[in-house]
């Protein structure tokens, strides 16, 4: 009654204000939303109404309505540019938009508040959300220019933040001795002990990696194997392979033993053992290489990779003269549907080379021809053709020895 009778009372937009806190408070934000859209239309003082503009927004985002909510933010801009609201609501404006992981929006966001406020306190503020706003669209030169420019004015923790963040891109731009001093200035900043220190461990380690400075890289990734996390595990086998790439084949197989003791399924479990039985057999571990890959091969139908797995299962049954299992892991990984063709053929061809070796000439000439008749052009495809001519060579079949030869020669 009383907006009725006096409608152009600017006592009507404190009634309908009060109105909507008494909603806030029950939080019936759909209701307080409503209500004070109304009071906009009611007269009210320039900051006042800059004010209610960014109420709506910030109770819009509380009901989740983050696209109602930016609007009223942008309109309250575009309409109160000179109040205190302004620079607030477009701050609040790209900060949803990084809630929601839009971030070129974000960085178009935070872009316009840097336009209209340049000199505002909260332009200062935007260094770390435009910052990592560019950094998750892989603009990594905007996003350390952002950080570098945020630095002076942003406290401990969130300029420990972009310390990170500005390493990180570094890094992804081959950058290393940049990459390299942000991360140490990182790591000096934070307690050792603390999980995100390992973060900074685990990607320094990738710094010295693509350099190939693999024991430094070891060292690193070390430093990242505490935990349980996909983390500790990735930096766990990252350091064995570092280990193995700097000549240190021994404290590999160390490190990947003890991958296994910690390790029996997940992230890099299957590429872990293989790597680990590769690692046994250059050393001459044979049947340590056979006992990592039995307990994978017996349940190969469930392998990223089975045909790596049964090919080096065969190749290591066939160093420790266990030749009838060596044949069986070739046939299986030369007749599996799914296994990339290339390497059904290397499978068949060390079948028929295992079957070759121990005098079953008649055995093996099949394979070896079939390897040269699906790739007669390929360095496995010739080689086999020579066996094959040689296999029946030693079975006597001389007429198909012959051409076989001749063959080979052209």
């Amino acid at each position: 009654r009383f907006l009725q009778k006096y409608p152009n009372s600017n006592r009507s937009a404190v009634l309908l204000r009060e109105l909507a806190e008494e909603w806030l408070v029950q939080e019936e934000y759909e209701r307080a939303v409503r209500t004070m859209d109304r009071t906009l239309k009611y007269p009210q003082s320039y900051n006042e109404r800059a004010e209610l503009y960014y109420t709506l927004g910030e109770t819009s985002a509380e009901m989740g309505d983050y696209e109602l909510a930016r609007e009223y933010f942008l309109t309250l801009s575009d309409e109160h540019g000179r109040s205190v609201w302004s620079p607030k609501a477009l701050y609040a404006r790209g900060r949803l938009y990084l809630e929601e992981e839009k971030y070129a929006e974000a960085s178009e966001a935070f872009e316009l508040l840097r336009e209209r406020h340049p000199r505002n306190a909260m332009t200062q503020r935007i260094g770390t959300a435009l910052g990592e706003s560019y950094y998750q669209q892989r603009k990594f030169p905007e996003a350390i220019r952002a950080f570098e420019d945020a630095l002076p004015y942003l406290d401990e923790e969130n300029r420990t933040k972009a310390l990170y963040l500005i390493a990180e891109s570094h890094n992804a731009l081959n950058q290393y001795a940049d990459a390299t001093q942000f991360y140490r200035r990182y790591l000096r900043r934070v307690d050792p002990d603390n999980p995100e220190a390992r973060v900074a461990h685990y990607g320094l380690g990738w710094v010295f990696h693509k350099q190939d400075i693999f024991h430094w890289a070891s060292r690193s990734f070390a430093e990242a194997t505490d935990g349980d996390d996909e983390i500790a595990r990735k930096a766990l086998y990252y350091k064995a392979a570092n280990e193995k790439l700097s000549g240190r084949s021994r404290e590999a197989l160390e490190t990947f033993r003890e991958f296994g003791d910690r390790y029996s399924e997940g992230v890099f479990y299957e590429k872990a053992m293989l790597e680990w039985a590769i690692t046994a057999f250059e050393l001459g571990y044979y049947n340590e290489s056979i006992e990592v890959l039995l307990p994978l091969a017996r349940n190969y139908e469930e392998l990223d990779d089975p045909g790596s797995v049964l090919t080096f299962l065969g190749e290591a049954f066939y160093a420790n003269n266990e030749y009838s299992r060596a044949i069986d892991s070739f046939e299986i990984a030369s007749e599996l549907e799914s296994l990339d063709p290339a390497l059904k053929r290397q499978a068949r061809f060390q079948r028929a080379w295992v079957l070759y070796f121990n005098q079953a000439y008649a055995q093996s000439q099949p394979d070896f021809e079939r390897v040269h008749n699906e790739a007669p052009d390929t360095d496995i495809g010739r080689e086999a053709l020579f066996w094959s001519a040689d296999a029946n060579f030693q079975i006597d079949e001389f007429g198909r020895a012959a051409p076989q030869f001749e063959q080979f020669i052209r």
